[in-house]
């Protein structure tokens, strides 16, 4: 058995129960465990797929937020999950630039003042980056004010 912790994250609006129970079982096999099982999906996926969930141990991520692409974006992290991230990065690579970026309009200030005091210290600002929409300036500089941070502009 080996001594990794092992995380399943299931994009379950597009892959099937088959496709289920093989990574479970291929991942027991591997690792002898698995410490997290979750399926992101929308409310009728959670429905049609329960008994699947139920029986392989999976926790399903309901994601009630609507348009396309909302279940992948729910499943690519999770909040502390990424707070954490940004801990163990800021412990591993203390003099690197952590960057809040895409996303940031499903962040709430709150976890955005958390991702800070983990180690985050950047943010893009502007209109959007490449495809993705970023908070309005203006609410960036509230924030920012809120923390009693002060914004700098990179070299």
């Amino acid at each position: 058995m080996s001594a990794d912790r092992v995380m399943l994250l299931i994009d379950a609006d597009n892959v099937s129960v088959d496709i289920m129970e093989q990574a479970v079982r291929l991942l027991l096999n591997q690792h002898g465990g698995l410490h997290v099982r979750r399926a992101y999906c929308t409310a009728e996926s959670a429905v049609s797929n329960q008994a699947a969930f139920k029986r392989l141990g999976i926790k399903p991520m309901v994601n009630l937020a609507a348009g396309k692409n909302s279940t992948d974006i729910a499943l690519a992290v999770d909040a502390i999950d990424l707070v954490r991230m940004i801990a163990t990065t800021r412990i591993l690579f203390p003099t690197a630039m952590v960057r809040l970026s895409a996303g940031r309009l499903t962040m709430s200030d709150e976890l955005q003042a958390l991702c800070f005091l983990a180690g985050a210290n950047s943010i893009f600002t502007g209109p959007k980056l490449l495809t993705t929409p970023n908070p309005a300036g203006s609410q960036d500089e509230a924030l920012l004010q809120r923390l009693g941070m002060v914004p700098k502009t990179l070299p």
